[in-house]
């Protein structure tokens, strides 16, 4: 299994044709002084304030984030637009079509976004640091460097941008200089959960007696997000600390009974270091009843009942597994066991 599992999240916003309702507005700011009171259909009575103010750009705006809110993606790049028209010179609605377009993965068209905002705004902080991000992802690291210290020269206290000079330390195996940029993200902003996270995954590679007070910051912050609980729990399960290690697993499946590499991990410690073969049975059935496709939850509750002499269910479930990956060979030696071939 993976030492260390960490699932990137990708923002997929769709589009779709019919114009959306937003019913359920309670006091929307739009603006300076400019609020929208709940009503049955807030675009409508967006439309007419654009009739009466076609120049303000926090309408447009504001029709922009009520599009997101219906998944309406392309409606809101449109609203942006009309926003920045204007007002060509404020930098705000440049830097949110930027954004949206980097949750889309269209790096491009986020990356010249940006660009308009630098060309009458060098020294933007936040362009800059789009910049950065843009070249982080496509692995241009000297670069992304140089845009974050771009940034930093602007805004000294930008806990995002020492966040992501640590993402690229990171990635270049700069480890220590990785640190001291996410430990000053936290200094910046203490309440900066993936900084903590970052800080407690580095220190659990150095197998530090720190990682969970990390760890415990970034719970502190947030205790429904699952990658601190996950690192911390497989982090004590590498140290043997197992009932630890589940109380952290059993956090984020009451979170999101979906994350099956929570029962997956369960599963494996019940089987393989605490010997109870029921309970690792039923956290591998866990798994396969979220992600039936799971060959390794299959050999392993196959293995489970191998151990508590379930032969017949541990045949059936070593030839599952095989079924989904025929050159599984840990499933094949499980099978020739059971057969004595």
């Amino acid at each position: 299994m993976n030492k260390w599992w960490l699932l990137g999240i990708v923002f997929l916003i769709g589009a779709c044709n019919s114009e959306p309702k937003n019913t359920d507005v309670e006091v929307t700011e739009v603006g300076d002084g400019v609020q929208i009171e709940k009503t049955v259909d807030s675009l409508d009575i967006l439309n007419k304030m654009i009739v009466k103010d076609p120049s303000n750009p926090d309408l447009y705006g504001q029709k922009a984030r009520i599009y997101l809110t219906q998944l309406e993606s392309d409606k809101a790049v449109e609203e942006y637009e009309r926003a920045i028209n204007a007002d060509t010179t404020n930098p705000k609605y440049y830097l949110k079509k930027a954004e949206l377009y980097y949750k889309r993965a269209q790096f491009d068209k986020s990356r010249l976004e940006a660009e308009r905002v630098l060309a009458f705004d060098p020294d933007n902080a936040k362009a800059n640091l789009r910049m950065g991000w843009i070249a982080f992802v496509v692995k241009g690291y000297e670069k992304s460097i140089e845009y974050i210290n771009k940034a930093l020269q602007s805004d000294v206290h930008l806990a995002e941008a020492y966040y992501l000079k640590g993402l690229v330390y990171k990635d270049t195996q700069k480890y220590k200089m990785a640190v001291s940029s996410f430990r000053t993200a936290t200094e910046q902003n203490n309440d900066y959960y993936d900084a903590w996270v970052e800080l407690g995954y580095l220190h659990a590679l150095a197998n530090s007696d720190l990682t969970v007070s990390y760890y415990d910051n970034a719970i502190r912050i947030d205790s429904t997000k699952y990658e601190a609980h996950y690192n911390k729990g497989y982090f004590l399960q590498e140290r043997g600390q197992f009932k630890e290690a589940l109380d952290e697993y059993e956090v984020i499946i009451r979170n999101r009974p979906y994350f099956y590499n929570a029962y997956f991990n369960k599963g494996y410690i019940y089987l393989e270091y605490l010997n109870n073969y029921d309970s690792a049975a039923y956290e591998f059935t866990r798994v396969i009843g979220v992600n039936p496709m799971n060959y390794k939850a299959f050999y392993n509750r196959g293995l489970a009942y191998e151990r508590n002499n379930k032969l017949k269910l541990a045949l059936a479930d070593y030839d599952q597994a095989l079924k989904l990956k025929p050159t599984y060979d840990a499933a094949a030696e499980g099978k020739s066991r059971i057969l004595g071939n």
